[in-house]
């Protein structure tokens, strides 16, 4: 302290003399009355002019400040010289329950209220070691212990710059607050008043904060955090404590309260009481957002975000009323390459008939029957005659319903080699030219029979009419316009080579449709063969059922669920949903999921080894093989910690350099 000051004492080096000696390493410790005068006199020099100087208004001012564990420190500052001092000391209560960023700011408060008439009124720049404060100054009163908020009213009168100074420049007001006068404290009544109202911020009983008070008085974590909010947080990161460290960013806003840790006015909840806060969190089964909005409002942990994702994810109630999942994007089929290679049918109902309806992949061309009966051997009959008109075709897509699923149809198909390919049940997507094509017939159809027509009206012009930007459909069947109605030249309805600009037309149109159909879609993550999950037997259906994955093609997303009557289903990925429970979440909570022991009799009773063990005579084998799924770890990024620059409340941020590190200071021992 007295090297700090030396320039402003006249022969510092003589005066001075006995005591640096001391100093030295191969000096032996020895105070006698000469040293006693000599210090005695060094300490009148540093009390007097010229080291005291005459206050100037039109000087700039800086309050230099600093705290210690039981005392804190001011120097009134101009131009580098000292204008006055003082320091005083902690009562009990400061000392113990006070956190080291209340205890630096209480010397801001000291400071300035001790020089009140010198500084009110001026533009004030304080300096001070815990660089904390710099931000502190700008964040949001809410986010603050109402001790802090307190003391940052109280000096919101003054017009104020806190500036970070590295402890080892700041020797003077780390001197004094080492040596703090015992005669004075800092009256903190408005500060510390009873606060009642702690049950209200946390929206607790007096009981509920008691057990976490017990609580947090023997969680190891939470014991070593409280040390750490009294005694001071290390200077760097890499310091603290492994487990502490997700508490690093919020240092500054943890407090002790009434025995609780707070950060601003939300609970820092011990370990064993966090499963009981995430129950009654979900009590009313709200989403995501609900819960972590209620949660912020009156509680914290580090891990809190995660923990409610993972306990809202694990109720059981939640997962079978969960909304439908979003579509996934077009699964486009490959284009023909020839017509009458790819055939879609499907059946549909007009008028109390049945119809069957058959179109071609590559020219859009429509074939339509009358079913008297929906047996498989009559719709063997009119495949027969349609494919003895056109020839037999390399692929048929359909549904997996009757008669398509007959051993008897299959026989057929497998009798002149052709593919069959049925499409998820309940999916009608996965069979749209079909299912565009019965939308477009029947509602033809439908204004034709009412005009007292037949439906070959229909079929004539719709199979006569260009599509798009292509030619009509049978022009692309059978290479020439047919004749219908239509007055029409003899030189147009001869054979036409219109294959050579198709293929470029039909990519282009399948780019257009995958572009503009999958604005609003989201792809589904392919679920493992064996995985428990919840499906939905009809789309229309409000809940989910349970079931375990036998088989899966993901290259057309079909999966083979057996649910819990042991009824085999086949059904796509946008009717299925992985089944979350405690033991497949990753979760650095202690606690104990309490979904499924809570709502246990609402769960079927169906395990996934029973499932998979029960053999079943419905099972349909999907041959496609099956993706092994791999297991991603996530991983957090950490953003590197700028320099902060010291700004004045109120004013611009300018950037400044970093600040250099800060050495040790050496513990001041006083001298009576």
């Amino acid at each position: 302290m007295a090297t700090y000051l030396m320039k402003f004492v006249k022969n510092f080096a003589s005066e001075t003399f006995a005591l640096r000696q001391l100093l030295k390493k191969e000096v032996d410790w020895f105070w006698d009355k000469n040293t006693q005068k000599e210090y005695e006199k060094l300490k009148n020099l540093l009390m007097n002019a010229p080291v005291l100087q005459y206050f100037d208004i039109h000087q700039p001012i800086v309050v230099s400040v600093d705290a210690s564990s039981y005392g804190l420190g001011a120097m009134l500052i101009q131009n580098n010289g000292v204008v006055a001092y003082s320091s005083a000391s902690l009562n009990e209560l400061q000392r113990v329950r006070y956190a080291q960023i209340e205890k630096e700011l209480l010397a801001c408060v000291y400071g300035l209220e001790k020089f009140h008439h010198f500084v009110y009124g001026n533009k004030i720049t304080i300096h001070s070691d815990h660089k904390p404060l710099v931000n502190l100054i700008k964040k949001p009163y809410e986010s603050m212990s109402p001790r802090l908020v307190r003391m940052l009213l109280r000096i919101q009168r003054y017009d104020i710059e806190i500036v970070y100074v590295p402890g080892k420049d700041l020797v003077v007001a780390d001197a004094l607050s080492r040596a703090p006068n015992v005669n004075q404290f800092v009256n903190t009544d408005d500060v510390d008043q009873s606060l009642p109202a702690i049950c209200s911020l946390v929206n607790a009983t007096p009981n509920k904060l008691e057990e976490v008070k017990e609580k947090t008085a023997t969680d190891r974590s939470l014991i070593k955090l409280k040390q750490y909010i009294v005694d001071g947080w290390p200077v760097d990161k890499s310091h603290v404590d492994v487990d502490l460290r997700e508490f690093w960013h919020c240092r500054d806003e943890l407090h002790i309260l009434d025995g609780c840790i707070l950060r601003g006015s939300r609970l820092v909840l011990p370990s064993e009481c966090r499963a009981d806060a995430l129950k009654k969190l979900h009590d009313g089964h709200f989403g995501l957002v609900s819960c972590k909005k209620r949660a912020r409002e009156v509680m914290y942990w580090p891990s809190l975000n995660s923990d409610i994702d993972n306990f809202v994810k694990c109720c059981h109630l939640c997962q079978k009323y969960s909304t439908a999942n979003q579509h996934e994007p077009i699964v486009s089929r490959d284009i023909p390459d020839r017509p009458w290679s790819t055939l879609g049918m499907d059946f549909f109902k007009l008028y109390g008939k049945d119809y069957l309806l058959v179109i071609d992949y590559y020219s859009k061309y429509v074939e339509l029957d009358v079913m008297h009966l929906m047996t498989a051997r009559s719709l063997i009959n009119h495949l027969q005659t349609m494919f003895a008109r056109h020839g037999l075709p390399d692929e048929i897509v359909s549904d997996s319903g009757p008669p398509f699923d007959s051993a008897e149809f299959h026989q057929y198909l497998k009798e002149f080699d052709v593919k069959h390919s049925p499409s998820s049940p309940r999916y009608p997507r996965s069979n749209g030219e079909a299912e565009r094509a019965i939308q477009t017939i029947k509602n033809s159809l439908r204004k034709t029979l009412e005009e007292g027509k037949n439906m070959n009206t229909t079929l004539m012009n719709y199979r006569a009419t260009p599509k798009y930007d292509l030619p009509s459909p049978a022009e692309l069947l059978m290479g020439r316009k047919i004749r219908t109605g239509l007055p029409t030249h003899p030189l147009v309805l001869k054979p036409n080579h219109v294959h050579q600009n198709v293929d470029k037309i039909f990519v282009n149109r399948k780019y257009v449709q995958e572009k503009y159909g999958n604005c609003k879609t989201k792809p589904l993550p392919d679920l493992p063969v064996g995985r428990k999950v919840w499906f939905k037997i009809d789309p229309n259906d409000k809940d989910w059922k349970v079931g375990v994955i036998l088989s899966a093609d993901y290259k057309l997303r079909r999966y083979e669920i057996k649910g819990s009557s042991s009824r085999v289903y086949i059904r796509n990925r946008v009717h299925i949903k992985p089944y979350v429970d405690s033991e497949q979440v990753t979760n650095r909570m202690t606690y104990q999921s309490v979904s499924v022991e809570d709502y246990g009799d609402l769960i079927p009773d169906i395990q996934t080894e029973q499932l998979l063990a029960e053999p079943t005579s419905l099972r349909i084998p999907i041959t496609h093989p099956v993706t092994p799924v791999r297991t991603v770890t996530p991983v957090r990024t950490v953003t590197p910690v700028r320099s902060v620059t010291p700004v004045r409340l109120g004013t611009p941020v300018r950037p400044v350099t970093p600040v250099r590190s800060v050495t040790p200071v050496r513990s001041f021992t006083p001298v009576r």
